[in-house]
Formats: C-alpha cells, sequence, structure tokens
C-alpha cells in the first residue's frame, strides 16, 4: 500500500515547480484526506532548505518520514566524452550543489528536527531516505 494512502500530510519539495500541481492531482485520488503540500525549495542552499523544514513543521506539527531524491545529472549533449574533460566548470559546481551539498542539507535539518519531535510526542521517527544522481 502507497505511503499517501495512509499519510495524513505529504510535503513535496523542489525547485522545478511546473509539475506541482498535476502531482497533486494525481496523489489526491489515493487518498482524498491527505493534504498534499508543494513548496519551491533550492536544495543547494541551507537556508532554503532550513525553511522548507521549518515550514513542514508549522504546517503539520510532525515530520514522520523523509525521501530526499533531490539530484541531477550532466544534461545530455552538453560536452563530448568523458565529463572530466568537458570543461563544463560550471555545469560541475551546479551538479555538486545540489547531488552533494543537497544531500547533506536535506538530511541534516530533517535530523535535528527529528531528534526535536520525540520529545514533543513521546515516539522516534519512522524513516529518512535519500539518494542522488551521478555525474557523468
Amino acid at each position: 500500500m502507497p505511503a499517501a494512502a495512509k499519510a495524513k500530510s505529504i510535503s513535496i519539495g523542489g525547485f522545478q515547480d511546473a509539475d506541482f500541481e498535476a502531482t497533486r492531482k494525481e496523489l489526491q485520488p489515493i487518498n482524498p484526506s491527505t493534504e498534499v503540500q508543494t513548496v519551491k525549495v533550492d536544495v543547494s542552499s541551507s537556508a532554503s532548505v532550513t525553511a522548507w523544514i521549518s515550514d513542514i513543521i508549522s504546517s503539520f506539527g510532525t515530520l514522520d518520514g523523509t525521501v530526499n531524491a533531490a539530484g541531477i545529472a550532466r544534461p545530455v549533449g552538453v560536452g563530448e566524452g568523458p565529463a572530466i574533460l568537458s570543461g563544463a566548470g560550471e555545469m560541475f559546481k551546479r551538479v555538486m550543489r545540489i547531488n552533494l551539498e543537497g544531500v547533506f542539507y536535506c538530511p541534516r535539518e530533517q535530523i535535528r528536527v527529528m531528534m526535536e519531535l520525540p520529545k514533543l510526542r513521546g515516539v522516534l521517527p519512522t524513516l529518512l531516505v535519500s539518494v542522488t544522481s551521478s555525474w557523468r
């Protein structure tokens, strides 16, 4: 059974917000009582991540689990041959900010908040998963 079938609320954060409404509409029939929040977040910015997680706590009062799936790869057709030889320095930096720093900022803030929540709820948080893309 998908998490959305049981979830009271879901917060989806992402930088590409064009599909937020379509995502919300896709999740709604699974469980009409689930509140779906969408927030534009730049995971390469610690301040943006902190604001997003604070908003989750303000909106829902809890953070029971997370899936961090942010990541980008070198766009198809950018550079020829191995990426390290392409000279795409700015693209490399952007990929590293999202795929490396984002994978650090999101769990760091989520764990910080989750460590405080058990004191308020008397139970431990349930799940934290992080995945990222690769530089090809």
